[in-house]
């Protein structure tokens, strides 16, 4: 993975501290200073917290944190186990950071397939949103993955599939 220094002082400890009061100032700061540098912290807040006030906290930061480098952060993370808790967040911050995604959309494809529904539904969500920035090319080959993938799946998510091969096959460059 990556590796992104931080712009600016923040003492990035205080998010394991255990201590409300240096977590919440320091989330608020995080998100005041959109420093992709402390994005993965952030994400391990989520990932590792109890809490579901301090979780709701790390999701609004990290939304904040808008970056064209967001996702060699995010999309490793997707597909670690150790991140499978928060998977459905992880994918819902691809759109809702306006992520760009085009040669990596196969990911999302293969999520279409997943047994849970929430996570089939943030990544249909994240392809509506980037299907326009794909090439004819790799249109022709998303096509042909998402026929196969429609074979394979249980009844209830290919109507998400096929949708998106009928967006495909009307897509023009």
């Amino acid at each position: 993975m990556e590796s992104f220094s931080p712009e600016s002082n923040i003492d990035i400890n205080a998010l394991t501290s255990g201590n409300e009061i240096d977590i919440q100032s320091t989330l608020h700061r995080i998100k005041e200073s959109g420093d992709l540098a402390y994005l993965i912290q952030v994400i391990n807040l989520i990932n590792e917290s109890k809490s579901e006030k301090k979780k709701k906290a790390g999701i609004e930061v990290a939304r904040s944190i808008k970056s064209k480098e967001n996702k060699a952060i995010i999309l490793p993370l997707i597909l670690n186990d150790q991140y499978f808790n928060i998977k459905k967040t992880l994918i819902a911050l691809c759109w809702e950071t306006d992520m760009q995604i085009n040669e990596e959309l196969p990911i999302f494809f293969n999520l279409l397939s997943d047994e849970n529904y929430e996570i089939v539904i943030e990544a249909y969500t994240v392809i509506l949103e980037n299907i326009s920035n794909i090439t004819r090319a790799e249109c022709d080959q998303f096509q042909i993955q998402l026929n196969d993938l429609c074979n394979s799946v249980e009844e209830n998510r290919k109507p998400l599939i096929i949708d998106c091969i009928n967006r495909l096959s009307v897509f023009e460059e």
